[in-house]
């Protein structure tokens, strides 16, 4: 039977958007997979994307705090799109011969090449694209780069607000495939606290599984948002190619 190697996993931290107060957090994952010839195709290890949040709205008067995997609870997160399509994106990889290394999702050879555009037919819907993936990758082995890009901000207000927002957000990632040692955790500190000007903000993400210090005292505990907390299962990934 086939199985998946994953070689590395490499982060990139940057700003985030101007309309936002954040970073953007991309974990490139680069996975060899080794045929068989016995046995079907093997998926490759479930991607893990585990998140703590706090949020400290001093303004409020309030914390709270959420733990779990981001992409357990809501894979169709625009976050997860490039892991979702990887099969139909590495498709489109080969055809139109997208190798730069901003492109979210690649395909080589099992030596690490270019595959050429014409070893793959025309296709035009995701499910037939990443089964011709599939079928390439059980009879020839190769290699898969798929990068995930997150973009954690708090939104910038856009009306000074009464009492004016102040906010503290901690957030620890521990990023990887389901079952490998290799992982990626980092820790984002945000502080938004409009009684400042907006230079005066606070704002880093670092590699690290440590965060600075913080505080709740004196602050009541609330449950987090709906939209922070509450599941939202896969909603026709299948027809994209997703199989898990």
């Amino acid at each position: 039977m086939g199985h998946w190697i994953l070689e590395s996993a490499t982060p990139t931290i940057r700003d985030g958007p101007a309309e936002n107060f954040g970073n953007k957090l991309a974990v490139e994952f680069k996975l060899h997979y080794k045929p068989s010839t016995f046995g079907s195709f093997v998926e490759m290890p479930r991607l893990e994307w585990k998140e703590t949040i706090t949020m400290i709205e001093k303004n409020l008067g309030t914390w709270w705090r959420y733990v779990g995997d981001q992409y357990q609870r809501n894979p169709n997160s625009v976050t997860f799109v490039s892991w979702v399509m990887r099969y139909a994106w590495a498709f489109d990889c080969v055809r139109q011969q997208l190798y730069n290394d901003d492109v979210p999702c690649r395909l080589y050879d099992k030596h690490g090449n270019r595959i050429p555009k014409d070893t793959f037919e025309r296709e035009s819907e995701a499910k037939d694209k990443a089964n011709v993936v599939r079928a390439y990758l059980k009879k020839n082995g190769g290699i898969m780069c798929v990068t995930v890009e997150d973009k954690p901000a708090i939104l910038r207000p856009s009306v000074l607000k009464v009492p004016p927002v102040h906010k503290n957000r901690i957030l620890t990632f521990d990023c990887g495939l389901k079952g490998s040692p290799i992982r990626i955790k980092a820790v984002q500190h945000l502080t938004v606290d409009e009684t400042k000007p907006p230079m005066q903000w606070f704002r880093e993400c670092v590699l690290t599984d440590t965060s600075r210090p913080f505080t709740t005292v004196g602050l009541r505990e609330v449950q987090p948002p709906a939209d922070v907390a509450m599941p939202k299962p896969f909603d026709g990934t299948a027809a994209k190619g997703q199989y898990e």
